[in-house]
């Protein structure tokens, strides 16, 4: 079940300060999250995260991978107080609509739903489209080309699943972490 951005602070800040000693003096808070709007409102949980400890580093490109790579992580990691700590919110996001329908969203002030994650689900679209992986990929557009070649192994497996979009979401969320292990 969904928890209110609120609720999931109080309980992931009393943990990390209770069983680690994190605190907003002591830590440097970074995000590897998708630039979409989404994830950017005041009072989500990005927004009340960056009020806890005080500083945000952003990491994320499209599809909430770090793709500022190494340089972008090694710049963070000098931000981080003598001996401190670091806190990382990571991961894609998905729409989910009021009727369940999973990769959509109404954005506020439009009248239709659009795609969330719109280029996790624009790159799937791409490659279940396309007759030529190799004609697929835009190095003028290294963030979606490194989607379309993270997502372009699992087609079979997303595609075939008794929901594709969710199949989706959770592959997205593995690219992203994958990235964050290298």
């Amino acid at each position: 079940h969904a928890m209110p951005g609120k609720a999931l602070l109080a309980r992931v800040c009393h943990f990390l300060q209770t069983e680690y000693g994190l605190k907003d003096d002591n830590t440097h808070f970074a995000t590897s999250l998708c630039p979409d709007e989404i994830n950017n409102k005041i009072g989500g949980l990005q927004d009340l995260m960056k009020d806890c400890y005080g500083q945000l580093f952003c990491l994320g490109g499209i599809s909430g991978a770090p793709l500022t790579g190494k340089t972008g992580y090694n710049a963070f990691a000098h931000h981080v107080p003598d001996n401190g700590n670091i806190v990382l919110l990571f991961g894609p996001h998905v729409g989910i609509t009021s009727t369940g329908e999973v990769g959509s969203t109404l954005r506020s002030g439009q009248s239709n739903h659009s795609t969330a994650c719109g280029a996790t689900i624009g790159a799937y679209n791409a490659l279940c489209h396309c007759t030529s992986i190799d004609d697929e990929f835009d190095q003028n557009d290294f963030q979606m080309d490194w989607i379309k070649s993270q997502i372009a192994p699992h087609m079979t497996h997303i595609s075939e699943s008794e929901n594709p979009m969710s199949a989706l979401a959770y592959q997205a969320f593995d690219m992203v972490q994958g990235k964050l292990d290298e």
